[in-house]
């Protein structure tokens, strides 16, 4: 999936700010998770913080990846 660079914390927060994603039962559950809503965010920016970290480390790997290609070409 090619996604352009500011388009996943976008999608983030609109799943965020409209309360029936949030909460993803809008007629069973209309009002069960309204006193938790600060735990929804809480793991919300986790998993945002987990991504970033792991995208980080997928950009130093092919990096240092690319660094070592080309450090054993030279004769």
């Amino acid at each position: 999936m090619n996604l352009e660079r500011g388009s996943i914390p976008l999608i983030v927060l609109v799943a965020l700010s409209v309360p029936g994603a949030v909460t993803a039962q809008v007629g069973a559950a209309s009002g069960s998770f309204r006193p938790y809503w600060h735990v929804l965010l809480a793991f919300a920016v986790a998993w945002i913080l987990i991504a970033a970290w792991a995208y980080r480390i997928g950009r130093k790997v092919n990096r240092l990846t690319a660094e070592l290609d080309s450090d054993s070409r030279l004769p």
